[in-house]
């Protein structure tokens, strides 16, 4: 994939082993401003994930465009120093970045007014369609906040055999503007203040903004679970639901009314509710459409799994229930996302099996489940790429058969 650079070097303090940005114009000079999450100039790639041992050797940040660490220690390394060939990296960079952000804003422009209901069917693929190479290319950090939103009207323009909320006898009305404000101010029940107050620590524990009690990150998270444990006493919280608030917040640059209203989104009109309900329906049913196509597109795999007796329940849960948050980096997690934001549970359907092909022969090479156990953790860096990606949109899944396992 291709890499990036951004206008600053890092390099080294002579005093604490952290690094400092260094400001470069015609010569190199120190700056004394940390980074702060989403301030630079010049945006990583969509795909800058890099093994922890390398960040330091290709001079890239110890963290990428959301806050996230590439390692927690990055160790070695030389000082930095600004060079014409970086210079001019980074400057191709901020052109090709300002032009995608050109060609999402036009896109969007174009788009945002049709009335979805009069569009034929066929159109209304080409609609959506029109975004996937740009999700291929990655999306700008800064044009998410609208595209998410315009991702999900899109989506549910038309009705989609993808789409699962399961009935409510507690059906909750969509929130407003002001449904935040009203909810911040009626606590919790007992039970979803406890869980909610265990799990803040364990969201993001390495995200510079989630480090410690009372740090911004934690903050927001802790004021938007309680307001939707109180919107939706049927639910409360339940584990996992922190790494959905926890990403929209870091996409939606911590407004945390905007990530309450989008996590309302996500759980009745995406059919996340299901997964927190008694019971998690949510995760039986696609744990059962999953085994299907895994045994369809990687039948040696599953065979493999069940003489082992690994069960899918080994890893799935854990990426289904935070949509691949706690598991993967951040720049692939976000275009997971947009990719699901758009396109709904075939999206991470077909990611689920585009990663496993991606290490089979890994996975098919160990003789015990300690032996895939340790793949499958140890994998993240090797399939968060944009080929995963590719792959994931090439698996053709039979929308009849979805629709039947659905009814099933």
């Amino acid at each position: 994939h291709r890499e990036t650079m951004h206008n600053f070097l890092w390099k080294r303090s002579n005093t604490r082993s952290r690094f400092q940005p260094v400001t470069t114009t015609t010569t190199t000079t120190t700056s004394s401003a940390t980074s702060d999450v989403g301030t630079e100039s010049v945006p990583t790639s969509s795909f800058n994930s890099l093994p922890p041992e390398s960040a330091a050797d290709r001079g890239l940040p110890a963290v990428d465009e959301y806050g996230f660490p590439f390692s927690d220690v990055i160790t070695g390394g030389v000082e930095l120093r600004a060079s014409n060939a970086v210079v001019r990296r980074a400057t191709k960079a901020q052109r090709t970045q300002e032009k995608r952000v050109q060609q999402c804003e036009n896109l969007h422009r174009q788009q945002h007014t049709l009335r979805w209901e009069t569009v034929s069917e066929k159109k209304y693929e080409e609609y959506q369609q029109a975004w996937i190479p740009l999700i291929k290319a990655g999306i700008p950090k800064q044009s998410r906040v609208n595209l998410w939103k315009h991702f999900s009207q899109l989506y549910f323009g038309r009705t989609h055999e993808y789409h699962s909320c399961g009935p409510s006898q507690n059906a909750v009305p969509p929130p407003t503007e002001d449904t935040y404000a009203q909810m911040k101010t009626q606590p919790a029940s007992v039970d979803a203040r406890r869980a909610i107050e265990l799990d803040l620590a364990r969201t993001f524990p390495n995200h510079e903004d989630f480090i410690g009690r009372g740090s911004r990150g934690q903050t927001a998270l802790l004021n938007v679970l309680q307001a939707y444990a109180s919107l939706d006493p049927e639910v409360g919280y339940c584990q996992g639901m922190s790494y959905f608030a926890g990403i929209l917040l870091l996409a939606l640059d911590m407004d945390e009314n905007a990530a309450f209203q989008f996590l309302y989104t996500l759980l009745w009109k995406y059919g996340v509710r299901d997964f927190f309900l008694p019971g998690l329906p949510g995760m039986a049913k696609h744990m059962h459409i999953v085994e299907v196509l895994l045994k369809k597109f990687c039948p040696k795999l599953m065979k493999h799994f069940e003489t082992l007796d690994c069960y899918l329940t080994l890893f799935i849960p854990s990426w289904f229930m935070t949509l691949f948050s706690q598991s993967f980096p951040s720049s692939f997690v976000m275009t997971v996302w947009d990719l699901f934001l758009l396109q709904g549970w075939k999206a991470i359907h077909r990611v689920t099996i585009a990663i496993l092909l991606q290490v089979e022969h890994q996975l098919l090479a160990q003789d015990s489940l300690l032996g895939i156990t340790t793949v499958l953790r140890e994998m993240r860096w090797e399939v968060a790429n944009i080929d995963t990606i590719k792959s994931s949109l090439r698996i053709t899944v039979d929308n009849k058969l979805i629709r039947a396992l659905h009814r099933h």
